[in-house]
């Protein structure tokens, strides 16, 4: 059952896309890395729509054109260990943000030709594969070692 189901919203995907005429547009990394930053601003800030995609181009484009450096120097002078988030959202915002980005990048995965389920299923055995331990004073899983690197060239369609 949950194949059926993993199948249909996948072709449901597909023909969301094509209703928008999405494959017919030339393959755009850069603009399909920011339709996901657009999702990830409207999660957790109270930009919508039309700001958070402003903004996710903005990004984007700097990020794509190697300014990162500056990025990230602007960003350090905020100080941002001191930061304290002004608006909180809900949690049905933050499940919107997720299903938008899981469509979005379904749809990339469809246009570079890739099955998403089973670029899924080798993204998992990738992560499974993990060896490593938790540091509780960084507050994440440290890998030492990965043993399974994905094979992606078996999920063309």
């Amino acid at each position: 059952m949950v194949k059926r189901i993993e199948t249909d919203n996948q072709n449901r995907i597909y023909k969301w896309n094509r209703d928008r005429q999405l494959f017919k547009q030339d393959y755009n990394p850069i603009k399909e890395t920011s339709f996901v930053i657009e999702e990830c601003i409207e999660g957790i800030t109270e930009y919508k729509s039309e700001e958070a995609k402003e903004i996710a181009d903005l990004l984007t484009k700097v990020i794509a054109n190697s300014h990162i450096e500056a990025v990230i120097d602007f960003i350090k002078e905020f100080q941002l260990d001191k930061f304290k988030p002004t608006y909180e959202p809900t949690i049905e915002q933050q499940i919107d943000a997720c299903q938008d980005i899981k469509v979005f990048t379904i749809g990339r995965e469809l246009k570079l030709g890739y099955n998403p389920n089973l670029c899924l299923l080798e993204a998992i055995k990738h992560i499974e594969s993990d060896k490593g331990y938790y540091n509780r004073s960084k507050g994440k899983w440290i890998k030492t070692q990965r043993t399974y690197e994905p094979k992606y060239e078996t999920c063309k369609l």
